[in-house]
């Protein structure tokens, strides 16, 4: 299957449980990636009426079949879920490391599940996924996080992370990385604050 690793990865901040998913070439083809992927797995997986800030809606991080390859403009990520801000699908794309790495990790796509009880962020390498506390940089600007994460994690992780908007559920909440690169103003940020989730770090090896 050229162009997709076929796998996604699924984290349930609820129970803390991680499930890596298979899908076929027939998927694949069908919904190629990025919005495609996106679109495909909150019609299928969410209930309609749902609360948007709710731990039912689900946080999609999809990738395409050319994302993070040696070329110009291959670097982007989609960001998706239901948006608090119009109540329908929303999404938004941004250029982030997290492209390359999340392929290298071997996933075309994070869905991310249910509510943290407290401030979390995630840390991805390859095949190892934790869930760890975020309390000391909750309340903290993306700049100021993203710092706090490159000392941690070297400057070649891949980040996405939230401000203080995100975590207050502005309704038109953006999710952020490498300082400069935003997407998502449905609210897709709010959507990541309203799961505890502070930020995603990603870092592949494969």
């Amino acid at each position: 299957m050229d162009g997709w690793t076929g796998k996604l990865l699924r984290i349930n901040l609820t129970t803390e449980s991680v499930k890596k998913e298979s899908f076929t070439e027939e998927f694949a083809r069908s919904w190629i990636g990025g919005r495609g992927f996106a679109l495909k797995i909150l019609w299928d997986e969410l209930k309609p009426g749902i609360d948007a800030l709710g731990p039912e809606n689900k946080l999609v991080v999809a990738l395409g079949p050319i994302s993070g390859i040696p070329a110009p403009n291959t670097g982007k990520t989609v960001v998706a879920a239901k948006s608090p801000l119009t109540g329908g699908y929303g999404d938004g794309n941004l250029g982030t490391r997290v492209t390359v790495e999340l392929r290298k990790a071997g996933y075309d796509g994070l869905i991310i599940e249910g509510q943290a009880r407290s401030p979390v962020y995630l840390n991805i390498v390859d095949d190892r996924v934790e869930i760890l506390p975020a309390g000391e940089i909750w309340g903290k600007g993306t700049y100021e996080t993203m710092d706090w994460l490159y000392k941690k994690y070297g400057k070649a992780a891949g980040i996405l992370t939230i401000g203080q908007g995100g975590e207050n559920k502005v309704l038109f909440a953006v999710i952020r990385s490498l300082e400069g690169r935003a997407g998502g103003r449905p609210g897709i940020g709010a959507v990541m604050g309203s799961k505890n989730l502070k930020a995603i770090v990603v870092k592949g090896s494969k």
